[in-house]
């Protein structure tokens, strides 16, 4: 079955690059907008191959041209349960690769804390992000953007495919998940609510094969977490370097 458009903009790269350096453009011309307003702009990250290629991307035109990174504050859509300096850390990725060599401060970093119980890491990070970042017309915090992978079986952050209803129905902006079936078992995460409240979400779908997920996940019947939250927001932009 062909993919349904609704409340989707399908953008569909030849290469992995392409679609890396789009990303980066955008996202650079979105911060130096916000620096223009003098405006904070609000970044939701995520973890993996190609979350690590965009962030050498975004520091290589970083560069080369003026960039007002002071104006971000840098929040992660979910993180594995372990300290921060571990290997599998998504905060560890990005402070590497983005954050330092962008030299960004850390009153603007606003890491997961995988180091403590999940549920305490994730009653942290809710009142964090409550703490930091209006609310928008849900009364949940707005962010202005977030960027999210899709995994093969199509889940995104750490919500998964067959999440009980408390996961899926619940408004809290960041959950405890104990029981994820990749590991590690335990993990912080963005919650459907936050996403659904954000002003805008990139799903980048690039590397390996993903196109029947993403296909099905682009179709009405889909159940993956993707379609779920594709219903649930007005708008979600797919960046892929898959043929749909």
């Amino acid at each position: 079955m062909a993919p349904s458009s609704t409340g989707v903009a399908l953008e569909q790269f030849g290469t992995t690059s392409e679609l890396v350096a789009a990303t980066a453009s955008a996202l650079i011309a979105e911060v130096v907008a916000a620096g223009q307003r003098n405006q904070r702009f609000s970044l939701g990250l995520s973890g993996g191959r190609v979350a690590r290629s965009l962030y050498e991307e975004v520091v290589r035109r970083s560069a080369e041209t003026a960039v007002p990174w002071h104006v971000v504050d840098f929040f992660w859509a979910d993180e594995r349960c372990v300290p921060p300096d571990h290997p599998d850390s998504n905060f560890l990725q990005a402070d590497e690769v983005l954050l330092r060599p962008l030299n960004i401060p850390r009153h603007h970093v606003f890491r997961l804390r995988g180091e403590l119980d999940p549920a305490a890491a994730a009653i942290m990070a809710s009142s964090q992000v409550r703490e930091n970042i209006a609310a928008g017309a849900g009364g949940l915090p707005a962010l202005d953007l977030v960027l999210l992978g899709m995994g093969e079986d199509g889940h995104i952050a750490s919500l998964f495919p067959d999440a009980p209803a408390v996961v899926v129905e619940s408004n809290e902006p960041f959950l405890a998940i104990m029981d994820s079936p990749k590991p590690p078992s335990q993990r912080i995460t963005m919650g459907y609510a936050l996403l659904k409240a954000a002003k805008s979400v990139r799903v980048i779908v690039a590397s390996g094969d993903k196109r029947e997920m993403l296909r099905s996940s682009l179709s009405e019947e889909g159940c993956s977490s993707l379609a779920k939250l594709i219903r649930m927001r007005t708008e979600t932009t797919i960046l892929t370097d898959q043929k749909v």
